[in-house]
């Protein structure tokens, strides 16, 4: 469903407030406040969602389904916690659906989700991250950094100058530079190839250590994986020169035997000639 994934500086804004606002049901993702990302809205009742968001206040609550194979999601079909998202930018395409870019805002809880004239809301409460004392996170904070270049260097899926230098823009942030753990784990959160239920379990979390610890659990997993692919890789690809050497040498050999034995033939044909 996404492409292109843009990463945004914490602007450090007023956390939402509680309220009702429409929903855009997604499948196969999860949405992470701090990103901007392009969505593709083909179902009739997300469109009208869009469109009702466009005629207030440009706000929709994004939520992933619980069952992607589910074509017209109910209440049950959601899952409780998503994102509120401010929406950017709507181009209708030829094909009959809709683009949509939009910005995750803060992570929301639903109270309740309601059918309104053929529109899904959600009755949603904000979820503000529960924080300890600096120096007992800044160790969770350093390993989960040091396990994610790990990560990216084995699986780059982030660029470079977001990953390691800061940028001269004014809404881009290099991880370097995000003093805000809250963003932190959701910058690192929507860059790493989990499961959606791990994606989803993590979004859930507020308690900010809680949320680093699990993190850099998925981390780990995943380096142990990733580091295992690359090993079998390359004991594959020794596997294979080993065998093109062995049968680049076996057919030099046969030329050569080949040219040897036309010489020997040569030499006997010669010899009886002169006899």
């Amino acid at each position: 469903m996404a492409t292109k994934i843009a990463v945004v500086a914490s602007q450090d804004p007023e956390t939402p407030e509680e309220g009702i606002c429409p929903v855009l049901p997604v499948r196969d993702m999860v949405l992470f406040p701090g990103i901007i990302i392009p969505l593709f809205v083909g179902r009739p009742r997300s469109i009208r969602a869009m469109e009702s968001a466009l005629l207030q206040d440009k706000k929709v609550f994004v939520a992933a389904q619980t069952d992607n194979g589910t074509e017209d999601p109910e209440s049950g079909d959601l899952y409780k916690v998503g994102t509120l998202c401010n929406v950017l930018q709507v181009v209708r395409v030829p094909d009959g659906t809709t683009k949509v870019l939009v910005e995750g805002i803060a992570r929301m809880r639903v109270r309740e989700y309601r059918l309104d004239k053929d529109i899904l809301t959600a009755h949603v409460v904000p979820m503000p991250w529960i924080q300890a004392e600096s120096a007992k996170l800044e160790p969770w904070r350093r390993r989960v950094l040091g396990s994610f270049e790990r990560y990216n260097t084995l699986q780059p899926r982030i660029p470079s100058e977001v990953m390691a230098s800061p940028t001269t823009h004014t809404r881009t942030a290099s991880i370097a530079e995000l003093n805000d753990l809250g963003q932190l784990i959701n910058l690192i959160g929507s860059h790493i190839s989990v499961k959606l239920e791990e994606r989803q379990a993590l979004l859930e979390l507020q308690d900010v250590e809680e949320a680093l610890s699990f993190l850099l659990r998925l981390l780990t997993e995943e380096i142990d994986i990733l580091e295992l692919e690359h090993d079998i890789q390359d004991r594959v690809r020794s596997v294979v020169d080993k065998q093109q050497k062995e049968y680049y040498l076996r057919e030099q050999l046969r030329i050569i035997q080949n040219e040897l034995g036309q010489e020997q033939e040569g030499e006997e044909e010669l010899r009886y000639a002169e006899r």
